[in-house]
């Protein structure tokens, strides 16, 4: 393992008002389920300023792979591991 803590890392995704819509959060509900993993995943809904934690089903191993699909589904800079 790494030195970091890695338990208590999240990847965090941005949902801008732009992109809030059914269509693209069942494909990233697809995305996430495709790269199951550890790291639990954080919802920002940037409209309503609000965050919602996902279940564990969603949890994700973070990758820069998924980090790519996830900003070309979203925008550039909407998924980060922190």
């Amino acid at each position: 393992p790494s030195g970091r803590a890695s338990r208590d890392q999240k990847v965090y995704v941005k949902i801008a008002a732009s992109r809030d819509d059914s269509r693209l959060l069942t494909q990233l509900q697809a995305l996430l389920q495709a790269n199951k993993g550890t790291l639990p995943v954080v919802l920002f809904y940037e409209q309503q300023q609000k965050t919602l934690a996902l279940s564990a089903k969603y949890n994700v191993k973070p990758s820069p792979k998924l980090i790519q699909e996830i900003d070309h589904l979203l925008g550039e800079g909407s998924a980060k591991v922190n």
